[in-house]
């Protein structure tokens, strides 16, 4: 008598509509239909081999109990025993999350007056953006108020948008030089930038502080990037791959069916990651996407994705017009007014942020039943731009 063992690296999910089996130690993923689902659930129960062949089509049961052992999924065994899920990436939380990434818009213009500034875009904290406000001074008391209180707490990342920052020349490379000599070394800075007035001062600076740019670049059917970036951006990608510091990109796209050309063009600037937003309209097909995107962050957060929301979970947002919001885009939901209190006082009371921070894909009725809800690509921001509630999801990746 043989038994299938399900490895220490496999997960899996279920759902009404199958389930998705994750393969954690080498970052692969599956998605099974209901009748091979139905398998696994009585492999897992520990039926043996025999029995398996018994309920259902031997040729069914022998080319998936194959596949599985050839994947390092599984293995046989004389007898029946459970492997505990290997702890890949972060724990699941038990108690008080801590503040992880805070997003500080400033009220910097921006000369590139893009079309779709303001158009409605998946992952739109990921690009640039007009501020709420705009002002030609920088409010250097309150930023350094500001960053002072923020650096007191548990953030690994700051990151600095508009409009764009750089507008604020001197001004803005001492406040980069302020969060840097106050923060913990091991805190990412990260300046949102076209990159059309970055000059050398400004790279050295940047070099010097260590402060990571996120270049926003435009990929539209106008244009597509025929041949190369322009020199000077190229030049800019350069000087910073040769001084060792990361850089990153996003880019903004008519379509999802641009992606992978958009990134074959980019892939030769050394870029430690790209990231892609992607325009919303009546056109565009967004499921496709979701697979696309699917990547090595899915399978660092496995644990966490159980509980909470990738994009919102340990994330507050300070806009131009100094609210704290839950993310850079949902400015419906102000949960502090900076003019009025001190940002310390939004963690007194833990319930005002946990119904972010402690949001789940498992708290929509569309999706908690689903497969693959703990890898789905949700913009919660958007989902609710388009519902009207936070709590729907309009943009299905499985078409339901």
């Amino acid at each position: 008598m043989k038994f299938l063992i399900l490895k220490s690296n496999c997960a899996v999910v279920t759902g009404e509509n199958g389930s998705f089996m994750y393969d954690l130690s080498h970052k692969n993923y599956y998605s099974l239909d209901l009748l091979h689902t139905e398998i696994l659930n009585n492999i897992k129960k520990g039926k043996c081999i025999e029995e398996l062949n018994n309920l259902f089509d031997q040729n069914i049961v022998n080319s998936f109990t194959n596949k599985l052992i050839e994947g390092n999924l599984a293995e046989l065994s004389d007898y029946f025993y459970i492997e505990e899920i290997s702890r890949v990436g972060h724990a699941r939380p038990v108690n008080n999350i801590q503040l992880n990434t805070c997003y500080i818009e400033l009220p910097s213009s921006c000369a590139m007056s893009c079309k779709s500034c303001k158009s409605l875009k998946l992952f739109s904290c990921l690009t640039c953006s007009s501020p709420t406000v705009t002002s030609a001074e920088l409010d250097m008391k309150f930023y350094r108020g500001l960053l002072s209180d923020v650096l007191k707490m548990s953030v690994q990342t700051l990151i600095f948008h508009g409009g764009d920052p750089l507008t604020y020349g001197d001004k803005f490379l001492e406040l980069l030089q302020y969060a840097r000599e106050n923060a913990d070394e091991n805190v990412r800075i990260i300046v949102k930038t076209n990159g059309e007035i970055l000059n050398d001062k400004m790279m050295s600076h940047f070099i010097e502080f260590k402060i990571n740019p996120l270049f926003v670049l435009r990929y539209s059917k106008e244009n597509e990037y025929q041949n190369n970036l322009p020199l000077k951006l190229s030049e800019i990608f350069q000087g910073f791959f040769n001084h060792k510091l990361q850089y990153s990109c996003n880019i903004v796209l008519d379509s999802p069916a641009q992606l992978e050309a958009a990134i074959q063009k980019l892939s030769d600037y050394n870029f430690s990651d790209i990231s892609t937003s992607i325009l919303i309209n009546e056109h565009n097909s967004l499921r496709s996407y979701a697979s696309i995107q699917f990547s090595e962050k899915l399978f660092h957060n496995f644990m966490l994705n159980k509980d909470l929301h990738p994009c919102l979970m340990g994330v507050i947002a300070i806009t131009a017009d100094r609210k704290v919001i839950p993310c850079p885009t949902m400015v419906n939901h102000p949960l502090l007014d900076l003019e009025q209190s001190h940002l310390l006082e939004l963690f007194e009371d833990p319930e005002i942020i946990n119904q972010f921070w402690r949001f789940s894909l498992g708290k929509i009725e569309k999706c908690k039943a689903c497969k693959i809800k703990y890898s789905c690509v949700d913009c919660r921001s958007v989902e609710e731009a388009l519902s009207k509630d936070l709590y729907k999801k309009e943009i299905c990746y499985l078409g339901n």
